[in-house]
């Protein structure tokens, strides 16, 4: 009867976006019959930045952005299957492949690149997208790892972009998860450890500050450089915690320099996208007991150039806090200085 179907129904579809789920996907995988004619291409979609959504406006607002994404997908693609796999990830099963798949993930780029009002707050979120062909069904498992992948790649290329699968990928990604499960330890074990370069000034050659700057060390004793490992973590997320982490050490060391002496802490690109990078700041400051003005947070140009609206907001409430901020690499050919004139730095390097 109705009950039974209705259990069937929430057996293959997720409940929250209404959209198919994985039991759906595994059991058409065994019997065969899927709602298009034929499969070309499988295609991963992740949303960026999803974690921050859920911190500015709660569980809710995820929830509400998801269904918000869902709707937006069904409606633009009609004879797709589109897929829940779970937390902020998708799947598309299309008939489409080459130029007409890559077209249709731009389109999707297009449509989750558009502002959405989550929790009256105006959100952008946008999605990292992979897609890679499916030769036959049986080859569906591999093509989804395939799609899965080239997700990852298009992740590292920045926000909002696609990645076509291509087998180079594999030992790039091997690597790069490596690396990643080392960050993870080491931001665990605190072995990445600020070290200070003196800020000299240039009328009397004293010294005005230290800026502080990541070093890992592994056991061995080898010195990794952060060029190595900041883009890793601000990819993979972990950048919020070493930073954090960093900070607060910095803090501390600073706690016993002389009073007049700064420190200079540099902020990475990603960092500036977190609305809640004030606070945060503002809490480790109260923590370690170190007064807001001996802080100056570094931001480089590009950074600042890559989000404006992001930027000015960060800055302005570091600004509110008592914090400096500085512009670093000025003039590295990014920006014009109409567009940061805007914003109030107290100091362009």
């Amino acid at each position: 009867g109705e009950a039974e179907g209705q259990a069937v129904w929430f057996a293959y579809h997720d409940p929250l976006t209404r959209l198919a789920n994985r039991h759906f996907l595994e059991a058409r995988l065994k019997d065969g019959s899927w709602a298009i004619p034929h499969i070309g291409s499988v295609i991963a979609v992740d949303l960026d930045g999803f974690k921050n959504v859920n911190d500015l406006v709660g569980h809710h607002g995820g929830d509400e952005l998801l269904v918000t994404v869902s709707q937006r997908m069904v409606e633009a693609f009609p004879t797709e299957i589109i897929i829940r796999l779970g937390g902020d990830e998708f799947l598309l099963v299309t008939p489409s492949s080459g130029d007409s798949a890559k077209e249709l993930c731009d389109r999707l780029l297009q449509i989750l690149g558009n502002r959405m009002a989550i929790g009256g707050i105006q959100m952008d979120v946008g999605a990292s997208i992979g897609i890679a062909p499916v030769p036959s069904i049986d080859h569906f498992d591999e093509a989804m790892q395939h799609a899965d992948l080239a997700m990852y790649a298009a992740k590292r290329q920045g926000r909002n972009s696609v990645c076509v699968y291509d087998p180079s990928l594999r030992s790039v990604m091997a690597e790069r998860v490596q690396i990643e499960k080392n960050l993870r330890d080491a931001i665990g074990r605190h072995d990445i450890r600020p070290h200070y370069q003196p800020v000299i000034s240039m009328e009397t050659g004293g010294v005005l500050g230290f800026e502080a700057l990541a070093r890992w060390t592994l056991q061995d004793g080898t010195v990794i450089p952060p060029m190595t490992f900041i883009e890793v973590a601000e990819e993979s997320g972990l950048i919020t915690e070493l930073s954090e982490q960093l900070l607060r050490q910095a803090c501390l060391d600073a706690g016993s320099w002389p009073s007049d002496i700064y420190l200079a802490f540099n902020l990475s690109p990603t960092q500036l996208k977190d609305r809640l990078l004030g606070s945060r700041i503002a809490n480790i400051l109260s923590e370690t007991g170190l007064p807001a003005r001996r802080l100056e947070i570094e931001v480089t140009e590009s950074a600042v150039v890559r989000d404006l609206d992001a930027a000015m907001a960060v800055i302005g409430e570091l600004r509110m806090a008592g914090i400096r901020t500085a512009l670093d690499d000025f003039g590295t050919g990014f920006s014009s200085l109409s567009q940061l004139a805007n914003i109030p730095f107290d100091k362009i390097k």
